[in-house]
């Protein structure tokens, strides 16, 4: 995967409350990751043609690659978090920050110089977690939580687990490691359009549109026919 080049040290990025960034990171819904391999590639594979669709149809150009575990939102101008948290089979959308690692130093090196403005004068938490093939990561993530969480508690206010200002999260995978603070949380479901096709009565009252809803979310893409009771 390309990595992005890092910023200059002392130009701390604002992560707290970003709507939009280059770079977003999408998360599978729970369905999804219960299939079996198979299933689970074409599942993945539909629901990456359908966040290109969600860009296309706002005109948004961007690179859209999948992994195992996740999918990697790339383009030349910000995305909003909240356009692809609309898309069926979507669990969370978190705009990040991309920084390559090699050890525990670097993880923590990006970390103090993306959190530290962030955490000025408040009390924060550090989630961490790692991604993928275990073996392929030789850090952890309670060391990567303690080791920034000493680096950065010096300008903060303090460490508060239960209640924070505002929580660090770090998501390391092998080779990179994303920075965030916020997700917009997805509806989950199954991709629209795996579970083929239907057609939806709708008579203008609110049970028909719930129920078209819980249709989609199964997976199943829905042509509709309104019925005028009037």
């Amino acid at each position: 995967m390309e990595t992005n080049a890092s910023p200059l040290r002392g130009t701390a990025i604002d992560l707290r409350a970003s709507p939009s960034s280059r770079l977003l990171l999408v998360r599978y819904g729970g369905d999804l990751t219960t299939k079996a391999r198979q299933t689970r590639q074409r599942f993945a594979a539909r629901l990456t043609r359908n966040i290109r669709d969600a860009l296309s149809a706002e005109q948004l150009s961007a690179q859209v690659r999948r992994s195992h575990d996740r999918i990697y939102v790339e383009g030349d101008e910000p995305i909003p978090a909240r356009l692809l948290s609309r898309v069926f089979g979507v669990q969370s959308v978190s705009c990040v920050e991309r920084r390559p690692w090699a050890s525990l130093d670097e993880i923590v090196a990006a970390g103090v110089d993306l959190f530290t403005d962030l955490v000025q004068d408040r009390e924060f938490a550090i989630r961490a977690r790692r991604v993928g093939t275990r073996q392929q990561i030789p850090v952890s993530a309670s060391d990567i939580q303690n080791v920034l969480g000493d680096a950065l508690r010096p300008i903060a206010r303090g460490v508060n687990l239960e209640n924070p200002d505002v929580t660090l999260r770090i998501e390391v995978m092998p080779g990179q490691a994303y920075f965030f603070t916020n997700s917009e949380n997805g509806p989950g479901g199954l991709p629209l359009g795996v579970e083929g096709r239907a057609v939806a009565l709708v008579s203008g009252g609110f049970d028909s549109a719930v129920a078209a809803w819980h249709l989609m979310k199964r997976g199943v893409a829905l042509d509709y026919v309104f019925c005028n009771l009037g």
